[in-house]
């Protein structure tokens, strides 16, 4: 879907709609970021819904993943135009 050079890529994830992510999304998320980053790229993810959030605030996964309020923010990180992850 996204293409063989998708892990250079600036990669923006829209989860308003995910109500829950268990251990498989999880790792899935991880693993992307870390190949992204391998790759030149970069991920971030941005209006979390809730029951996701509060799974991936407990895992502390924005350690390890930039979390965003909104596009606008995600974009502004991946470009480096200034400060936009949330604390965890």
């Amino acid at each position: 879907m996204l293409g063989a050079t998708w892990s250079g890529n600036r990669i923006i994830l829209d989860l308003c709609k995910t109500d829950f992510m268990d251990s498989t999304a999880i790792a899935w998320l991880i693993a992307t970021t870390k190949q992204s980053g391998n790759s030149g790229g970069s991920i971030a993810i941005h209006s979390v819904a809730p029951g996701a959030r509060q799974m991936l605030d407990i895992l502390k996964i924005g350690k390890v993943i930039p979390i965003v309020a909104n596009e606008a923010a995600a974009r502004q990180f991946l470009t480096g135009a200034g400060p936009a992850v949330q604390a965890a």
